[in-house]
């Protein structure tokens, strides 16, 4: 029938967008694939401008000469042009014709009357409450008039404005209509199957009303609200006090109206966790009839039956196709580590280091060689560098947990292994038989642990030996500046610490292993105790371990600020000049008044110099290199006034035998002597890790020197414009323009400059904590998952009061000093608030009377430090760098998590 459109049968053609509209054609091809809708036709463009006639060139004229200015005017014309068109006789006979073909004889008694845009509900744009909709509308004289106002709502105002708003042509618009079976839906709702609070594409969002779904998508009406999770599991649910719903007026006899929920039901689910779960299964379904682009579904159940009424995109998630393999990065942790945009030359020198030290893990634990040799590329994408920042590539990482057996096992172990707060499900590449698993698989699996329980035991022996070598290749080139070197000579250099240090990485690795097992065993031990705070305890028990290598550095800096307090005109000079002063007076000159200072802060420089902020990125000065942060310390200490470092050993030694206490009440004899077992080696591992790991800040810090003098024998040469461009740069192209095989040489400073420029302007860019991209990733087709609305913390209504988690305990009331960088660093007994730590911050802890971080957890520097230091610490409050005020009066309570602004 012409101007009507009906799906006769599944066999059907999908009719053409232009046709139809977006809406109608998207119900068109969930017909086809036999999913619930409920019947309908559509009014035709081609209707449309019969039903106009001669009216069609007004509008076409008036649509050729609107724009922003007189778009007013040409709505309310044309709007007025449709609405004083009647429909002829026999056009209505072809409307109620065609609805007698869709429904034979069982007619319904009402309809839905919707508007169809051409571009409507595609994937970049929705028009979302832009177009009109009328519902329980009989069959007779009054349903005429609802398609026109339709077909009018088209060209109203705010339909025009979000035509022009998105950059839409005017000229040519023509709309359809679509007559739906009215279905007096019991519950309704909204179902995204990309979750839009969070991107996260593993998410089904499901929001639940009683009544029809007008009432949430107006927003008039509170939901239910539920996420499901791609094993159909129901990880969040947020059950709302629903008071009124949207039903039919049975006393007009058409239209809605809003009634009191019973009271029974006001605070109950809207739909069962079977009912959900169906929901969440259709909607994968439909999600699959759209070519996996992520869906937003509105659906209603009556008598229990679920029926699809529309479905188009998530707008913001439309331009990915779930079906293509898809790759998860994440930097919630190795940001501890990498902070903010890093350089070229650190990403690839980490991600070279990272590719040896994990083959040696893998050999290790009994992987062979051959093995490890045909798997290279997992091992070179251990990490990615998206917008000059450097992420884990979580599909490399279990790719290679998949060379060890039991992999089914082990797989949730990677993320706490590595840090990362979102757990990752990954598919084994292959099944496994039954028999296999048997035969081959568990006993591997023995073996590689009986492997890492040989290594466990002999961890001091190993750590011992490691340390060793290390400063017996090291040592010679602690102070060194290779001021004398050639290029050539350092590269050797670079080479035999590849071969002697980083490629015997054994170690740190199998201590890594054995803080995560003995630390998670703690934990394990310590909750199942049913004791408040338990979390807390367990932090509190790991305090008082003596001087753990993170903490000599400030230990050092306040013996050397008492003793400069005790000679009355050097603390006078430390108050009364700057940092860049203190350095002329002290370190560029050779008075003998200032010999023993002098003599102090060198040989502080010489052992503690690697230890900075943002000690592992190659571009950023180490001490050696620009003392001013250490100056800044010791000012700050002295403003403070005495540190008692004795009464502070006290202070974590009571913090830690009062933890005991609560534990050991708890336990019989035979469990106390268990827990003992685990306690001991718990914080044996935790300060071993400490020592091992500042071996790794001073190999970087060596390399650091190293590519510093490649920089300035560069530049001498005239290859590049300044030595500090060497760290735009890759390690493999520094390597190749030395030894003279270069293919970038002619072009180098283009490709710095080009680098120079990126590195500033994604400094200006946020940086998401975890991305998906689905196909190949220089597609850049990729979703940010947003953390920080999927409430990584608890904050109340209000915004005063936020809760994270505790690492350090004490309550402490103060100013808030928000610091980003070492320029922000000039503290005197104030809350520090940053968004990362790195070991390098440490001599700030002294100087502040709490520490506030967003990321982190209770085992990274800054919360071990913290607890030694007895400073109270809470980690893992996204974002509150933005939601406190610098200088405003906050409370924090580091054993329950708490932060509370006073003031602001």
């Amino acid at each position: 029938m012409k101007g009507i459109y009906y799906l006769e049968s599944r066999d059907c053609p999908v009719p053409d967008i232009k046709l139809v509209g977006g809406k109608a054609r998207n119900l068109a091809v969930m017909g086809r694939a036999g999913l619930p809708v409920p019947r309908w036709l559509s009014l035709t463009t081609d209707f449309f401008e019969k039903f106009m006639g001669e009216g069609i060139k007004k509008i076409d004229s008036l649509l050729n000469g609107c724009n922003k200015k007189n778009i007013n005017p040409v709505s309310e014309k044309i709007c007025g042009l449709i609405n004083i068109t009647a429909f002829s006789p026999r056009q209505k006979k072809e409307i109620l014709d065609g609805l007698s073909r869709v429904f034979v004889k069982n007619m319904p008694g009402f309809f839905s009357v919707r508007s169809s845009a051409v571009d409507e509900d595609s994937k970049r744009f929705s028009f979302a409450g832009q177009l009109e909709s009328f519902l329980y509308v009989k069959p007779d004289e009054n349903l005429f008039e609802f398609v026109r106002r339709c077909f009018a709502s088209a060209y109203s105002l705010r339909a025009m404005t979000y035509r022009i708003s998105q950059g839409l042509p005017l000229t040519g618009v023509r709309p359809a209509a679509i007559i739906q079976e009215m279905i007096f839906g019991d519950i309704s709702g909204v179902m995204f199957t990309g979750n839009p609070l969070n991107n996260d594409t593993d998410q089904i969002l499901v929001n639940s009303a009683y009544g029809i779904g007008e009432g949430i998508v107006s927003g008039e009406i509170d939901a239910d609200s539920w996420i499901v999770a791609d094993d159909d599991s129901i990880v969040k649910e947020l059950i709302a006090r629903k008071t009124g719903m949207i039903t039919f007026d049975s006393e007009r006899g058409s239209g809605t109206k809003n009634i009191s929920v019973p009271a029974d039901l006001v605070e109950e689910r809207s739909l069962s966790s079977v009912q959900i779960v169906e929901l969440a299964m259709l909607g994968r379904r439909i999600e699959g009839v759209f070519g996996y682009v992520p869906q937003d579904i509105e659906w209603c159940i009556k008598d229990g039956r679920i029926y699809i009424l529309q479905s188009r995109p998530v707008t913001t998630l439309s331009h990915i196709d779930k079906s293509k393999p898809r790759t998860v990065l994440d930097n919630s942790n190795i940001i501890e580590s990498f902070p903010g945009v890093t350089s070229p030359l650190t990403f690839s020198f980490a991600s070279k280091n990272y590719e040896m030290v994990y083959r040696q893990f893998f050999r290790l634990l009994g992987v062979s060689q051959r093995r490890i040799s045909s798997f290279s590329d997992i091992f070179r994408t251990l990490l990615c560098y998206i917008d000059g920042r450097i992420y884990y590539n979580l599909n490399s990482w279990h790719r290679a947990l998949q060379l060890l057996p039991g992999y089914n096992i082990n797989s949730e172990f990677m993320d706490r292994m590595m840090g990362v707060r979102h757990a990752s499900r990954f598919s084994a590449e292959g099944s496994i038989s039954k028999a296999r698993n048997i035969s081959i698989e568990i006993p591997l699996l023995i073996y590689s642990a009986f492997k890492l329980l040989l290594n466990f035991k002999r961890i001091d022996e190993i750590s011992k030996k490691f340390i060793d070598d290390f400063y017996a290749a090291t040592a010679p080139y602690m102070d060194e500046k290779f001021e004398k070197y050639n290029n050539l000579e350092i590269l050797r250099l670079y080479d035999y610490f590849q071969d002697n240090v980083l490629d015997k990485w054994k170690a740190p690795i199998v201590n890594d292993f054995y803080t995560m097992v003995y630390f998670g065993a703690l934990g394990k031990m310590v909750a199942s105790l049913d004791i408040a705070d338990a979390k807390s305890v367990q932090n509190d028990l790991l305090c008082g371990q003596g001087e753990i290598e993170s903490t000599k550095p400030t230990r050092e800096i306040i013996m050397i600020s008492s003793w400069i307090r005790s000679i009355p005109e050097l603390a006078a000079l430390f108050r009364d000049k700057t940092e860049d002063e203190l350095i002329r007076l002290i370190l560029c000159t050779e008075e003998q008044r200032y010999a023993e200072i002098r003599r102090r802060i060198k040989e502080y420089i010489s052992e503690y110099g690697f230890r900075c902020m943002f000690e592992l990125k190659l571009e950023e000065p180490s001490l050696k290199e620009d003392p001013r942060f250490l100056f800044t310390a010791l000012k700050n200490y002295l403003k403070k006034g005495a540190v008692d470092l004795d009464k502070m050993e006290l202070n974590e030694q009571e913090i830690k035998f009062r933890a005991e206490e609560k534990v050991f009440m708890k336990l019989s004899p035979l469990k106390k002597r268990l827990f003992t077992y685990v306690l001991i080696r718990a914080r044996k591992a935790i300060r071993n890790r400490e020592e091992l790991r500042f071996m790794r800040t001073k190999i970087f810090g060596i390399c650091r020197s190293m590519f510093n003098r490649i920089g300035a024998n560069l530049n001498e040469q005239g290859i590049i414009d300044d030595r500090k461009d060497v760290y735009f740069l890759h390690v493999d192209e520094i390597r190749q323009l030395i030894e003279g095989r270069s293919i970038i040489e002619g072009i180098v400073r283009d490709i710095i400059s080009l680098r120079k420029h990126e590195f500033e302007e994604q400094q200006s860019k946020d940086s998401p904590e975890r991305m998906y991209f689905f196909g190949e990733m220089q597609d850049r087709c990729f979703v940010e998952i947003l953390t920080e609305n999927d409430m990584e913390f608890e904050e109340d209504e209000s915004g005063r009061s936020f809760k994270g988690v505790p690492c350090s305990p004490g309550d402490v009331t103060s100013e808030a000093r928000i610091v980003l960088a070492p320029n922000d660093a000039n503290l005197n007994g104030e809350i520090m608030v940053a968004k990362r730590t790195d070991p390098g911050w440490v001599p700030l802890f002294p100087s502040v009377s709490g520490i506030i971080i967003e990321r982190g957890s209770v085992l990274s520097h800054s919360a071990v430090v913290a607890r030694e230091m007895g400073i109270p610490t809470i980690v893992g409050l996204r974002g509150i760098t933005k939601k406190i005020e610098n200088g405003e009066k906050i409370h924090m309570n580091g054993t329950t998590g708490v932060v509370q602004r006073i003031s602001g």
